[in-house]
Order: C-alpha cells, then sequence, then structure tokens
C-alpha cells in the first residue's frame, strides 16, 4: 500500500473548498433593497453632485442635483422619460419657481417676476400663455 502525500492532501482540500466557494458566491454588484439612515450626504466632486432615480424599467424618474451656476433643481419625469415637474432656482434672479410640463411642453409657471413679486401663468396644449396672475 502506497503512503499518503500529506501535502497532496491538503493541496485537494483546499482545492474543493475553493470550488464550493467559487459556486456560493454572490455577485458583489447586487442592489441592496432598503437603506434606512438618519440622513445621507451627497458631495460634489466638482462636476456637481446628484441622486438620480429610476424605475423600474431603468428610466428615469427624479433628479434631484446642482445645476453648472451652483443653484439646486429637482426635475421629475414620466414613465415615457419626458420632464413633468422642474422645481428650482432662476439664474438671472435668484428666485425660487415651479414649472409643470406635458409631452414636454410647458404648461404652468409659479415663481416671481422680474420685479420681485409673484405670479402663475399657464399655458395651452400649444405651449401658448393664456392666463396670467400676478401682484405688483
Amino acid at each position: 500500500m502506497k503512503s499518503i502525500d500529506i501535502k497532496s492532501v491538503i493541496i485537494g482540500v483546499l482545492g474543493t473548498i475553493l470550488v464550493f466557494v467559487s459556486i456560493g458566491a454572490k455577485s458583489q454588484y447586487e442592489h441592496l433593497s432598503d437603506i434606512v439612515c438618519n440622513s445621507i450626504t451627497v458631495l460634489d466632486n466638482g462636476t456637481g453632485g446628484y441622486i438620480k432615480i429610476s424605475n423600474s424599467d431603468g428610466k428615469q424618474t427624479s433628479y434631484l442635483g446642482t445645476a453648472e451656476n451652483g443653484d439646486g433643481f429637482l426635475t421629475t419625469f414620466n414613465s415615457d422619460g419626458k420632464k413633468t415637474t422642474f422645481l428650482g432656482t432662476a439664474k438671472e434672479g435668484g428666485f425660487g419657481f415651479l414649472t409643470t410640463f406635458n409631452d414636454g411642453k410647458e404648461t404652468t409657471f409659479l415663481g416671481t417676476s422680474e420685479g420681485g413679486s409673484g405670479i402663475l401663468e399657464t399655458f395651452n396644449k400649444y405651449g401658448v400663455m393664456v392666463g396670467y396672475f400676478g401682484s405688483n
């Protein structure tokens, strides 16, 4: 009877363990199910920090981020990827505003006029302003 070489046994056992570990390994790119926390901080690496949310089809449904001029904004999209709302700050005056869209066309503007007063503008399906309510 031949003697058993201990080195061969160790190599065989380690090889078997390696095979089982490889079979049972999970992809490191699996998505997390839930994140529960008190706060999330998104840092700007020079290109603008942002949070992008997509639906189950992979289409973007919302975007919270920083514009090129440093102002913050929130945009939402429908399931076809068309913009439905924009909440942000105007470049010129630094005032906040909300714009809604239908099929890519502006339907409502709620914000501040050039004179600093509050205004509401409504648009028809062709993008033509049909209503204006404001104050001086």
